[in-house]
C-alpha cells in the first residue's frame, strides 16, 4: 500500500505541468518509449520507470522491460554524484537492451542538464543555495571515499606485510605445543 501510494504521488509530481515544463528539451528523447527496472539490491526494492512521449512515468511493476538495472543503493547515489564515475559504474549491473541502459546511465551523468531541470522547478536563487550545500557535501563525500581508498591501498601494500604468513604461523602454534608439553612434563616431575 506504502509502494503504490509514493508511486501515485511521485507520478502526479513527475507528470505536473510545473515539472514537465522545467525539463530541457530533448533530455528523455534518447530513452522515449522504453521501460526501465531499477533494482536496488540492499533495500530490496524496485523502481520501474516507463518513458512515455518524453515524461516520466513510475508503476510498481513491468511485464516486459527493455534493461534492468541492479546496485546498491549507495552506489546508485556515488554514480550520480560522481557524474557516472568508472569506479561506481563498474558496480552496477545491467541486463537487456545495453543501449538504453547506457543513454539513462548518460542522463544520469548529465549534471549541466539535470541541474537545468532542478533550476527550472525550484528557480535559480533558490538552486544556487541549494547546489552550494551540494557541493560542499559531495566534496565531503569525495574526501571520504578517497580517504577510504587510500587507506585501503596502504592496508595491502604495507599492512600486509606485517601479517605473518600460514608458515610462520604454523611454526608458532607448533613451538606453543611444544612449550605446553614441557612445562606439562615438569609439572609432573615436580608433583
Amino acid at each position: 500500500m506504502i509502494k503504490e501510494f509514493t508511486i501515485r504521488n511521485l507520478n502526479k509530481f513527475f507528470l505536473s505541468e510545473k515539472f514537465t515544463s522545467s525539463m530541457p528539451n530533448g533530455l528523455l528523447e534518447d530513452i522515449n518509449n522504453k521501460k526501465i527496472k531499477i533494482n536496488i539490491v540492499d533495500i530490496q526494492q524496485d523502481v520501474c520507470i516507463k518513458i512515455d512521449e518524453n515524461r516520466i512515468v513510475l508503476l510498481e511493476k513491468l511485464d516486459d522491460i527493455d534493461v534492468e538495472i541492479s546496485s546498491s543503493f549507495i552506489n546508485f547515489l556515488f554514480f550520480i554524484l560522481s557524474k557516472g564515475s568508472d569506479t561506481y559504474s563498474s558496480k552496477i549491473n545491467i541486463s537487456g537492451d545495453i543501449e538504453t541502459a547506457n543513454k539513462f546511465n548518460e542522463i544520469l551523468s548529465k549534471s549541466s542538464e539535470l541541474r537545468e531541470l532542478i533550476a527550472n522547478y525550484i528557480g535559480g536563487e533558490n538552486f544556487a543555495k541549494i547546489e552550494s550545500v551540494f557541493s560542499n557535501v559531495t566534496s565531503k563525500l569525495s574526501d571520504l571515499v578517497g580517504d577510504k581508498q587510500k587507506d585501503i591501498k596502504d592496508y595491502l601494500i604495507h599492512d600486509l606485510e606485517v601479517l605473518p604468513s600460514k608458515k610462520e604461523i604454523e611454526k608458532f602454534l607448533d613451538e606453543v605445543d611444544e612449550v605446553k608439553s614441557r612445562t606439562e612434563k615438569l609439572m609432573k616431575k615436580i608433583k
